[in-house]
Protein backbone atom coordinates (compact mmCIF):
# COMPACT_ATOMS: atom_id res chain seq x y z
CA UNK A 1 0.00 0.00 0.00
CA UNK A 2 2.49 2.74 1.03
CA UNK A 3 4.55 1.81 -2.51
CA UNK A 4 1.27 2.00 -4.46
CA UNK A 5 1.06 5.77 -2.65
CA UNK A 6 4.45 6.81 -3.09
CA UNK A 7 4.04 5.67 -6.94
CA UNK A 8 0.51 7.70 -7.42
CA UNK A 9 2.33 10.70 -5.04
CA UNK A 10 5.23 10.35 -7.65
CA UNK A 11 2.96 10.42 -10.54
CA UNK A 12 1.09 13.18 -9.02
CA UNK A 13 3.93 15.87 -8.30
CA UNK A 14 5.52 14.82 -11.87
CA UNK A 15 1.95 15.27 -13.34
CA UNK A 16 1.79 19.19 -11.94
CA UNK A 17 5.21 19.99 -13.34
CA UNK A 18 4.17 18.96 -16.36
CA UNK A 19 1.07 21.02 -16.49
CA UNK A 20 2.70 24.02 -14.76
CA UNK A 21 5.37 23.77 -17.99
CA UNK A 22 2.56 23.43 -20.71
CA UNK A 23 0.49 26.47 -18.31
CA UNK A 24 4.14 28.64 -18.85
CA UNK A 25 4.43 27.32 -22.74
CA UNK A 26 1.26 28.37 -23.70
CA UNK A 27 1.11 31.52 -21.56
CA UNK A 28 4.11 32.61 -23.09
CA UNK A 29 2.90 31.78 -26.62
CA UNK A 30 0.11 33.84 -26.45
CA UNK A 31 1.51 37.28 -24.74
CA UNK A 32 4.25 36.91 -27.13
CA UNK A 33 1.74 36.56 -30.00
CA UNK A 34 -0.09 39.71 -28.61
CA UNK A 35 2.70 41.45 -28.15
CA UNK A 36 4.25 41.02 -31.88
CA UNK A 37 0.92 41.95 -33.06
CA UNK A 38 1.14 45.23 -30.86
CA UNK A 39 4.75 45.83 -32.64
CA UNK A 40 3.10 44.96 -36.03
CA UNK A 41 0.49 46.81 -35.39
CA UNK A 42 2.21 49.64 -34.75
CA UNK A 43 4.96 49.13 -37.39
CA UNK A 44 1.46 49.66 -39.60
CA UNK A 45 0.25 52.79 -38.10
CA UNK A 46 2.67 54.89 -40.36
CA UNK A 47 0.31 54.28 -43.12
CA UNK A 48 -2.46 54.99 -41.62
CA UNK A 49 -1.61 58.22 -39.79
CA UNK A 50 0.05 59.35 -42.85
CA UNK A 51 -2.37 61.98 -44.62
CA UNK A 52 -1.82 62.37 -47.80
CA UNK A 53 -3.70 63.36 -50.65
CA UNK A 54 -1.13 61.72 -53.64
CA UNK A 55 -1.71 65.04 -55.99
CA UNK A 56 0.12 66.79 -53.70
CA UNK A 57 3.69 67.38 -53.11
CA UNK A 58 3.15 68.21 -49.56
CA UNK A 59 2.26 64.98 -47.04
CA UNK A 60 1.57 65.63 -43.68
CA UNK A 61 3.26 63.19 -41.19
CA UNK A 62 3.00 62.79 -37.29
CA UNK A 63 6.13 62.87 -35.78
CA UNK A 64 6.49 59.64 -34.40
CA UNK A 65 6.47 57.89 -38.28
CA UNK A 66 9.89 59.44 -38.98
CA UNK A 67 12.33 59.41 -36.34
CA UNK A 68 15.35 60.84 -37.37
CA UNK A 69 13.20 64.33 -37.96
CA UNK A 70 11.51 63.70 -34.27
CA UNK A 71 13.63 67.29 -33.75
CA UNK A 72 11.96 69.07 -36.46
CA UNK A 73 9.60 72.49 -35.65
CA UNK A 74 5.77 70.93 -36.50
CA UNK A 75 2.68 72.25 -35.32
CA UNK A 76 0.31 69.83 -33.54
CA UNK A 77 3.28 67.02 -33.42
CA UNK A 78 2.91 67.04 -36.95
CA UNK A 79 5.54 67.91 -39.93
CA UNK A 80 4.92 69.19 -43.62
CA UNK A 81 7.43 67.16 -45.56
CA UNK A 82 7.69 68.25 -49.10
CA UNK A 83 8.05 65.33 -51.47
CA UNK A 84 7.94 64.86 -55.70
CA UNK A 85 6.17 62.87 -57.52
CA UNK A 86 7.08 61.92 -61.48
CA UNK A 87 5.14 64.64 -63.87
CA UNK A 88 5.59 64.71 -67.74
CA UNK A 89 9.39 66.29 -68.02
CA UNK A 90 9.55 67.11 -64.08
CA UNK A 91 11.27 63.27 -62.23
CA UNK A 92 10.75 62.96 -58.58
CA UNK A 93 13.45 64.80 -57.24
CA UNK A 94 14.80 61.61 -54.93
CA UNK A 95 18.35 62.25 -55.24
CA UNK A 96 17.53 65.08 -52.38
CA UNK A 97 17.73 61.90 -50.12
CA UNK A 98 21.05 60.29 -50.42
CA UNK A 99 23.04 61.45 -48.13
CA UNK A 100 26.74 60.35 -48.07
CA UNK A 101 27.82 57.72 -45.36
CA UNK A 102 31.04 59.80 -44.52
CA UNK A 103 29.95 63.70 -44.45
CA UNK A 104 26.04 64.22 -44.83
CA UNK A 105 26.44 65.85 -48.12
CA UNK A 106 23.62 65.12 -50.55
CA UNK A 107 24.31 63.18 -53.79
CA UNK A 108 23.98 65.76 -56.60
CA UNK A 109 25.23 63.86 -60.10
CA UNK A 110 23.49 64.60 -63.21
CA UNK A 111 24.49 63.61 -66.99
CA UNK A 112 23.07 64.63 -69.97
CA UNK A 113 22.69 60.58 -71.36
CA UNK A 114 23.44 57.34 -68.90
CA UNK A 115 22.86 53.44 -69.54
CA UNK A 116 20.85 51.73 -66.92
CA UNK A 117 21.39 48.17 -66.29
CA UNK A 118 19.62 45.44 -65.75
CA UNK A 119 20.75 42.24 -64.86
CA UNK A 120 18.54 40.35 -66.86
CA UNK A 121 19.96 37.45 -68.98
CA UNK A 122 18.81 38.60 -71.86
CA UNK A 123 21.98 40.75 -72.35
CA UNK A 124 24.03 37.39 -72.37
CA UNK A 125 25.56 37.57 -76.46
CA UNK A 126 24.13 41.30 -76.82
CA UNK A 127 27.18 42.45 -77.50
CA UNK A 128 26.44 46.08 -76.12
CA UNK A 129 29.53 46.17 -73.98
CA UNK A 130 31.03 48.97 -76.32
CA UNK A 131 27.65 50.73 -76.15
CA UNK A 132 27.23 51.01 -72.60
CA UNK A 133 30.64 51.58 -71.98
CA UNK A 134 30.77 54.93 -74.51
CA UNK A 135 27.72 56.46 -72.19
CA UNK A 136 28.63 59.81 -69.84
CA UNK A 137 26.93 57.72 -67.15
CA UNK A 138 26.28 53.63 -66.44
CA UNK A 139 24.21 52.86 -63.55
CA UNK A 140 24.16 49.17 -62.41
CA UNK A 141 22.64 47.11 -59.65
CA UNK A 142 23.34 45.14 -56.17
CA UNK A 143 26.33 42.84 -56.92
CA UNK A 144 26.06 42.53 -60.86
CA UNK A 145 29.45 41.57 -61.90
CA UNK A 146 31.08 43.19 -65.39
CA UNK A 147 33.96 40.17 -65.01
CA UNK A 148 33.69 37.89 -67.60
CA UNK A 149 30.36 39.79 -69.80
CA UNK A 150 32.49 42.60 -70.68
CA UNK A 151 31.39 42.15 -74.31
CA UNK A 152 27.91 42.37 -73.23
CA UNK A 153 27.71 44.79 -70.32
CA UNK A 154 30.41 46.81 -70.27
CA UNK A 155 33.07 47.72 -67.99
CA UNK A 156 32.17 51.22 -67.10
CA UNK A 157 30.33 51.94 -63.84
CA UNK A 158 29.67 55.38 -62.83
CA UNK A 159 27.15 54.42 -60.12
CA UNK A 160 25.71 51.49 -58.39
CA UNK A 161 22.39 51.23 -56.79
CA UNK A 162 22.44 48.61 -53.32
CA UNK A 163 19.63 47.44 -52.20
CA UNK A 164 20.44 46.41 -47.99
CA UNK A 165 19.43 42.84 -48.67
CA UNK A 166 22.77 42.55 -50.92
CA UNK A 167 25.06 43.81 -48.11
CA UNK A 168 26.34 40.50 -48.06
CA UNK A 169 27.24 40.03 -51.72
CA UNK A 170 29.11 43.11 -52.10
CA UNK A 171 30.93 42.78 -49.07
CA UNK A 172 31.94 39.13 -50.34
CA UNK A 173 32.62 40.19 -53.68
CA UNK A 174 33.85 43.88 -53.10
CA UNK A 175 37.15 43.36 -55.30
CA UNK A 176 35.06 41.77 -58.09
CA UNK A 177 32.38 44.21 -57.94
CA UNK A 178 33.92 47.41 -57.14
CA UNK A 179 37.42 46.69 -58.20
CA UNK A 180 40.68 46.99 -56.49
CA UNK A 181 40.81 49.43 -52.87
CA UNK A 182 42.98 51.92 -54.49
CA UNK A 183 41.46 51.99 -57.99
CA UNK A 184 37.95 51.55 -57.90
CA UNK A 185 35.80 50.58 -60.92
CA UNK A 186 32.53 52.75 -59.53
CA UNK A 187 32.50 56.04 -58.50
CA UNK A 188 29.63 56.28 -56.68
CA UNK A 189 27.00 53.63 -54.66
CA UNK A 190 23.91 54.22 -53.66
CA UNK A 191 21.70 52.23 -51.30
CA UNK A 192 18.41 52.18 -49.97
CA UNK A 193 17.17 49.96 -46.74
CA UNK A 194 19.22 51.11 -44.09
CA UNK A 195 17.45 53.57 -42.43
CA UNK A 196 15.28 51.00 -40.79
CA UNK A 197 16.27 49.58 -37.25
CA UNK A 198 16.33 46.15 -38.25
CA UNK A 199 18.44 46.33 -40.54
CA UNK A 200 21.31 47.11 -38.69
CA UNK A 201 23.08 44.22 -39.80
CA UNK A 202 23.10 45.32 -43.56
CA UNK A 203 24.58 49.03 -42.35
CA UNK A 204 27.44 47.26 -40.08
CA UNK A 205 28.77 45.32 -43.60
CA UNK A 206 28.16 48.80 -45.59
CA UNK A 207 30.34 50.89 -43.23
CA UNK A 208 32.60 48.38 -43.30
CA UNK A 209 33.02 48.46 -46.99
CA UNK A 210 32.87 52.05 -47.25
CA UNK A 211 36.40 52.40 -44.36
CA UNK A 212 37.45 49.65 -47.31
CA UNK A 213 37.15 52.17 -50.03
CA UNK A 214 38.01 55.76 -50.09
CA UNK A 215 38.00 56.82 -53.30
CA UNK A 216 34.22 56.00 -53.77
CA UNK A 217 31.48 57.78 -52.36
CA UNK A 218 28.78 55.94 -50.89
CA UNK A 219 25.03 57.84 -49.74
CA UNK A 220 22.08 55.99 -48.04
CA UNK A 221 18.43 56.93 -48.43
CA UNK A 222 16.83 58.75 -45.66
CA UNK A 223 13.84 58.28 -43.96
CA UNK A 224 11.68 60.26 -45.99
CA UNK A 225 12.90 59.24 -49.50
CA UNK A 226 11.68 55.68 -48.44
CA UNK A 227 8.57 56.99 -47.83
CA UNK A 228 8.51 58.94 -51.08
CA UNK A 229 9.24 55.82 -52.68
CA UNK A 230 6.60 54.02 -51.03
CA UNK A 231 4.09 56.92 -52.04
CA UNK A 232 4.86 56.96 -55.58
CA UNK A 233 4.49 53.14 -56.24
CA UNK A 234 0.82 54.01 -54.29
CA UNK A 235 0.39 56.98 -56.58
CA UNK A 236 0.73 54.18 -59.37
CA UNK A 237 -0.78 51.88 -58.55
CA UNK A 238 -3.65 52.69 -56.26
CA UNK A 239 -2.01 49.78 -53.80
CA UNK A 240 -0.39 50.58 -50.56
CA UNK A 241 3.19 48.82 -50.05
CA UNK A 242 2.22 47.43 -46.43
CA UNK A 243 -1.32 46.69 -46.76
CA UNK A 244 -0.32 44.16 -49.95
CA UNK A 245 3.11 42.75 -48.17
CA UNK A 246 4.96 44.57 -51.34
CA UNK A 247 8.76 44.83 -51.64
CA UNK A 248 10.46 47.61 -54.12
CA UNK A 249 13.07 45.76 -56.21
CA UNK A 250 16.66 47.09 -56.99
CA UNK A 251 15.08 48.34 -60.28
CA UNK A 252 12.02 50.22 -58.63
CA UNK A 253 14.57 52.29 -56.65
CA UNK A 254 17.40 52.95 -59.89
CA UNK A 255 14.79 53.87 -62.08
CA UNK A 256 13.42 56.87 -60.15
CA UNK A 257 17.62 57.52 -59.42
CA UNK A 258 18.39 57.61 -63.05
CA UNK A 259 15.68 59.73 -64.17
CA UNK A 260 16.79 62.48 -61.22
CA UNK A 261 20.22 62.15 -62.86
CA UNK A 262 20.44 61.79 -66.56
CA UNK A 263 18.70 64.04 -69.26
CA UNK A 264 18.23 61.43 -72.14
CA UNK A 265 18.10 57.65 -70.39
CA UNK A 266 18.96 54.12 -72.19
CA UNK A 267 17.58 50.90 -70.06
CA UNK A 268 19.55 47.89 -70.75
CA UNK A 269 18.15 44.22 -70.23
CA UNK A 270 14.34 45.07 -69.48
CA UNK A 271 11.12 43.59 -70.73
CA UNK A 272 7.81 45.23 -70.96
CA UNK A 273 5.02 44.24 -69.40
CA UNK A 274 3.74 41.71 -71.75
CA UNK A 275 6.56 39.79 -72.23
CA UNK A 276 6.10 36.91 -70.04
CA UNK A 277 2.62 36.92 -71.19
CA UNK A 278 3.42 36.74 -74.66
CA UNK A 279 6.67 34.25 -74.26
CA UNK A 280 5.53 31.89 -71.42
CA UNK A 281 8.45 29.64 -72.22
CA UNK A 282 10.95 32.17 -72.31
CA UNK A 283 14.48 30.22 -71.30
CA UNK A 284 15.78 33.24 -70.68
CA UNK A 285 17.77 33.58 -67.65
CA UNK A 286 16.91 35.87 -64.38
CA UNK A 287 20.46 37.18 -64.04
CA UNK A 288 22.54 37.14 -66.87
CA UNK A 289 25.31 36.32 -64.37
CA UNK A 290 24.32 33.23 -62.72
CA UNK A 291 26.10 29.80 -63.65
CA UNK A 292 22.38 28.15 -64.11
CA UNK A 293 19.44 27.88 -66.18
CA UNK A 294 16.80 28.13 -63.41
CA UNK A 295 15.03 30.33 -62.33
CA UNK A 296 14.20 31.77 -65.72
CA UNK A 297 13.13 35.35 -65.51
CA UNK A 298 9.52 34.92 -66.25
CA UNK A 299 9.38 32.40 -63.71
CA UNK A 300 10.65 34.55 -60.71
CA UNK A 301 8.19 37.77 -61.80
CA UNK A 302 5.29 35.57 -62.64
CA UNK A 303 5.85 33.99 -58.82
CA UNK A 304 6.68 37.34 -57.11
CA UNK A 305 3.86 39.07 -58.80
CA UNK A 306 1.01 36.60 -57.38
CA UNK A 307 2.50 36.38 -54.30
CA UNK A 308 0.45 37.15 -51.37
CA UNK A 309 0.86 36.44 -47.82
CA UNK A 310 5.13 35.72 -47.71
CA UNK A 311 5.15 38.98 -49.94
CA UNK A 312 7.34 39.83 -53.29
CA UNK A 313 8.23 42.00 -55.31
CA UNK A 314 6.14 43.19 -58.28
CA UNK A 315 8.00 43.37 -61.02
CA UNK A 316 5.71 43.27 -63.76
CA UNK A 317 3.51 45.72 -62.44
CA UNK A 318 6.73 48.08 -62.00
CA UNK A 319 7.33 47.65 -65.64
CA UNK A 320 4.41 48.65 -66.44
CA UNK A 321 4.81 51.64 -64.27
CA UNK A 322 8.20 52.11 -66.07
CA UNK A 323 6.45 51.58 -69.54
CA UNK A 324 4.20 54.92 -68.43
CA UNK A 325 6.85 56.90 -67.52
CA UNK A 326 8.72 56.50 -70.64
CA UNK A 327 5.82 58.27 -72.39
CA UNK A 328 6.61 61.37 -69.87
CA UNK A 329 10.34 61.24 -70.16
CA UNK A 330 13.30 60.93 -72.84
CA UNK A 331 13.80 56.88 -71.93
CA UNK A 332 14.95 54.17 -74.68
CA UNK A 333 14.77 49.96 -73.97
CA UNK A 334 17.13 48.02 -75.85
CA UNK A 335 18.07 44.19 -75.76
CA UNK A 336 15.25 43.61 -75.83
CA UNK A 337 14.14 46.64 -78.21
CA UNK A 338 10.69 47.88 -77.57
CA UNK A 339 8.60 51.10 -77.07
CA UNK A 340 5.68 51.86 -75.64
CA UNK A 341 3.98 53.80 -78.30
CA UNK A 342 3.89 50.01 -80.44
CA UNK A 343 1.88 48.84 -77.59
CA UNK A 344 -1.64 49.02 -77.51
CA UNK A 345 -3.05 52.00 -75.06
CA UNK A 346 -4.85 50.68 -72.09
CA UNK A 347 -7.00 52.69 -69.61
CA UNK A 348 -4.59 52.18 -66.40
CA UNK A 349 -2.39 49.48 -65.30
CA UNK A 350 -3.54 46.00 -65.80
CA UNK A 351 -1.15 43.69 -64.17
CA UNK A 352 -2.26 40.79 -62.16
CA UNK A 353 -1.15 42.50 -58.83
CA UNK A 354 -3.00 45.65 -59.51
CA UNK A 355 -6.38 43.69 -60.59
CA UNK A 356 -6.56 41.24 -58.16
CA UNK A 357 -9.14 42.02 -54.63
CA UNK A 358 -7.15 41.97 -51.77
CA UNK A 359 -7.99 39.75 -49.18
CA UNK A 360 -8.01 40.82 -45.07
CA UNK A 361 -5.36 39.39 -43.27
CA UNK A 362 -6.23 37.28 -40.18
CA UNK A 363 -4.13 37.80 -37.09
CA UNK A 364 -1.99 34.95 -37.22
CA UNK A 365 -1.04 35.95 -41.17
CA UNK A 366 -0.33 39.66 -39.66
CA UNK A 367 1.91 38.33 -37.08
CA UNK A 368 3.07 36.32 -39.67
CA UNK A 369 3.54 39.31 -42.05
CA UNK A 370 5.21 41.62 -39.12
CA UNK A 371 8.11 38.49 -38.24
CA UNK A 372 8.95 38.36 -42.01
CA UNK A 373 9.64 42.27 -42.45
CA UNK A 374 10.69 43.15 -38.97
CA UNK A 375 12.51 40.19 -37.66
CA UNK A 376 14.13 38.44 -40.83
CA UNK A 377 14.15 41.79 -42.81
CA UNK A 378 12.77 40.96 -45.77
CA UNK A 379 11.35 44.40 -46.53
CA UNK A 380 12.37 47.46 -48.74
Amino acid sequence: MEESFTKSSKSSRCLSKKGKVIYLVVYTAVVGLAFLSYLYSNEGSRRNTIKSNLNDDVIVLPKSSVMRYMDSTGIDGKLLVKMSFPRPGHPAAVLDHYKSMRDGTTFRKKCDKCALVFSSGHLLESGAGKEIDSMPCVIRMNAATTEGFEDDVGRKTTVRMVCHMSAEPLTVGAEEILGDESDSKTESVLVFGLSKSNHNWAAERIKAVVEKYPNTEFYSMDEVGEMESDLIFEKETGKNKFETNTWLSTGWYSMLAALDICKELHVYGMVDENYCQEHPDSPVRYHYYQSFDKPTECDTYDAHENKVYLGGHRFITEKAIFSRWAKMFNIHFHHPTWSPKSKKSKSGIRTPFVTRSEEDVTFVASVFHWFVRSVMGFTT
